[in-house]
Formats: structure tokens, sequence, C-alpha cells
């Protein structure tokens, strides 16, 4: 039972991180901004919540992406080695 809970407690901080990473980078990349510039519109903050937004779903796929290649070099492999 160790090990399940081990590795149900990775997966919840793997999918929390990931979850709360584009929140992060936001937070961060506005207060860089208002930090080097002292003045945030609120036309810029918007904007770039919506562009943030914007590549959260195109970043989201990242991991299919992987998951993908990874299946198809090792459907390729398997074929190689088989014949």
């Amino acid at each position: 039972m160790g090990v399940k809970k081990q590795q149900y407690s990775l997966f919840t901080y793997d999918i929390l991180l990931w979850n709360a990473a584009p929140i992060v980078c936001a937070v961060v990349s506005i207060g860089v901004y208002q930090y080097l510039n002292e003045t945030l519109s609120t036309s810029n903050l918007l904007m770039s919540l919506t562009l943030f937004k914007l590549l959260h779903e195109p970043l989201d796929a990242i991991p299919y992406i992987f998951f993908g290649i990874a299946n198809i070099l090792v459907s390729m492999r398997r074929i190689t080695v088989s014949y």
C-alpha cells in the first residue's frame, strides 16, 4: 500500500504543478513588468492575461505530443526487431 500511496501523491503533485505553472508564470511576468516599468495599465494587464490564457492550451498539449512520439519510437523498434 505504501508504493501506491507514493504514486498517487506524486501524481497529485504533478497535476498541481502542471495546473499552477501558467498562473505562476503570469503572476511573475506581470510582477516583473510592473517592477521594471512602474506603471501597469488595465489594458496591458488584461491583454497579457488573455495572451497567457491563449498560450496555456498549446502548452497543455506538449506532454501528449511527447507521449505520442515515445509510442511511435517504441512501435518502430518493435517492428524492426520482429523483422
